[in-house]
């Protein structure tokens, strides 16, 4: 029996895409709030220890991404509880990342009764080998660095906090050898700033295409300049995110008014009035 395979229209492609596209987006809004809903502000790493009670830790708390600069800052805090050293500070030696040298920084050693031995919190900088936060939205990072002590100090774990807006913490991992510590850790650009910048690409290529398609030339004129200002107002919804331009996200941005501005000459330059082929007046 022969069969007749049937090719589909391009009005079930046109909606089956726009159902792939939409399903798309869904799951990555559904990925993102379970990120946001489960993921881990902070992290504990214990290093095998026989030691009871509480553990003697370096706190590292991560607070912002520098603009221009692959470097995210923060600070760091080593809690020795009850050991005994006869020295006033630390000299904490970070390694170097990239084309970054390492950075020595000192810790000033104190001792209270709610504490212990502790150093005083420090500003500390952890360099990656990355283009930083001008690759925006897709501006995650990993961090891999060595942390040694000019003095041997017992350390029995490592504590992340990630304060920085607009990132998740993943992938920590933490190993120990005698002098140093090898810590590596990502921090990851949120999947919903991701998503919410593929929609606003994504939506102003197709409200582009329907301009062009669908308005007479007489009101391209005013879709064009409406579509080019809420282009650049919806960027200003992410303002709190970019601290730097242009990332890739303004290069997509801008690449798409370059788009609609080539289409708005086109259908302009076509006009039958501008070519002298109107049709004739049947009336």
């Amino acid at each position: 029996m022969k069969m007749n395979l049937r090719l589909p229209t391009r009005r079930e492609l046109f909606f089956a895409g726009l159902i792939a596209l939409v399903l798309i987006f869904l799951l990555g809004l559904l990925a993102a709030y379970r990120q946001e809903a489960y993921g881990p502000p902070l992290v504990q790493l214990n290093f095998p220890s026989d030691r009871q009670g509480p553990l003697r830790n370096i706190q590292i708390v991560l607070l912002s991404q520098q603009a221009r600069e692959p470097i995210f800052t923060g600070t760091v805090f080593v809690d020795l509880l009850d050991a005994s050293l006869s020295i006033d500070h630390l000299d904490l030696t970070r390694g170097g990342a990239g084309s970054y040298a390492p950075s020595v920084t000192k810790l000033i050693l104190a001792h209270d009764d709610s504490f212990g031995l502790h150093t005083v919190p420090t500003s500390i900088d952890f360099p990656t080998n990355d283009h930083g936060h001008a690759r925006f939205p897709f501006d995650s990072s990993i961090v891999s660095t060595d942390l040694s002590f000019s003095t041997d100090i017992p350390i029995d774990s490592i504590r992340i906090t990630n304060r920085v807006a607009g990132f998740y913490l993943s992938r920590p991992a933490a190993t120990k050898t005698p002098g140093t510590i090898h810590l590596t850790f990502v921090l990851h650009r949120d999947l919903f700033t991701q998503v919410l910048c593929a929609l606003i690409i994504v939506s102003g290529a197709v409200f582009a295409g329907l301009i062009l398609m669908s308005q007479k030339p007489e009101a391209l004129g005013t879709s064009a300049a409406a579509f080019f200002f809420s282009l650049w107002s919806l960027r200003g919804v992410l303002a709190s995110q970019i601290q730097t331009f242009p990332t890739f996200f303004d290069y997509a941005i801008v690449l798409l008014c370059s788009l609609m501005l080539a289409g708005l000459v086109w259908r302009v330059l076509t006009h039958p009035d501008l070519l002298g082929k109107r049709p004739p007046d049947t009336g």
